[in-house]
């Protein structure tokens, strides 16, 4: 296995990269793709987490540019939680194709994923993902007795002082706490990162995911601490845009 030392990034350094022009961001991509995929050509590979929409079709692009000039594969891994709408169903098989037309000799492997839990199975057990994962996450927290979440929703640090960034996102949030009905962020993990964590374990391979860290707030955090390539971490993932906006999407 290459292992490709990682330095962290400043919020500072963030800010620069994601202000390079696009043809600059598209080379830096491509580098540290190659670098992943060479640095797990001796294991299981890696894949592409493809939802179908606009972030990871760009991706899937770039890597498929990537493997062709290093003779590999590309394998494609599609969740199919029941909530995709059925253009993104009927697009999924056809980029796929769209991929071995465009790059004549490369092998495209699409994988569909199934979660073992229905959309309805797990609100009803677990709780509706209302807002975001994040308040949903802390509104279950606090409903069972976390200080700390409850914290967050009376817009406190953890000395009780005021803080006004927790008050904005997640103090308008508290009157949710006496919502008559279960809310959890669990949706997101058994309808998508169980199956995925289940065929990693599986084929051995390692994902390529299209977020970005203006995503939201702890995909930054994540980002500052990781870069594009997450080697040692407990599930070592790559996220190459991570320094790319929604308008170097569109463009």
């Amino acid at each position: 296995m290459v292992y490709i030392e990682h330095k962290k990034i400043s919020a500072s350094d963030l800010k620069a990269m994601q202000a390079w022009p696009l043809d600059q961001k598209v080379i830096v991509s491509q580098t540290r793709i190659l670098e992943w995929l060479l640095a797990h050509a001796d294991g299981g590979g890696c894949y592409v987490s493809f939802s179908g929409g606009k972030d990871s079709t760009v991706l899937a692009h770039l890597v498929a540019k990537v493997c062709v000039a290093c003779e590999q594969e590309l394998n494609l891994v599609f969740v199919n939680t029941g909530l995709e709408h059925p253009k993104v169903v009927e697009f999924v098989p056809k980029f796929a194709e769209y991929l071995r037309e465009e790059n004549p000799g490369l092998v495209v492997e699409l994988t569909t994923l199934r979660p073992e839990m229905s959309f309805k199975k797990v609100i009803e057990e677990y709780g509706y993902p209302v807002i975001g994962k994040e308040v949903a996450e802390t509104i279950r927290l606090a409903r069972n007795g976390g200080v700390a979440a409850m914290d967050k929703l009376c817009g406190l640090n953890v000395d009780g002082s005021e803080n006004a960034y927790r008050q904005s996102v997640f103090g308008r949030w508290k009157f949710l706490l006496d919502a008559p009905f279960k809310i959890s962020d669990v949706c997101c993990d058994m309808l998508k990162k169980k199956p995925s964590k289940k065929y990693e374990k599986n084929s051995g391979q390692h994902p390529i995911l299209g977020t970005m860290a203006n995503e939201s707030l702890l995909r930054r955090q994540a980002y500052l601490r990781n870069g594009c390539n997450s080697y040692g971490s407990a599930s070592p993932t790559s996220t190459t845009l991570g320094f790319s906006t929604e308008q170097d999407t569109l463009q």
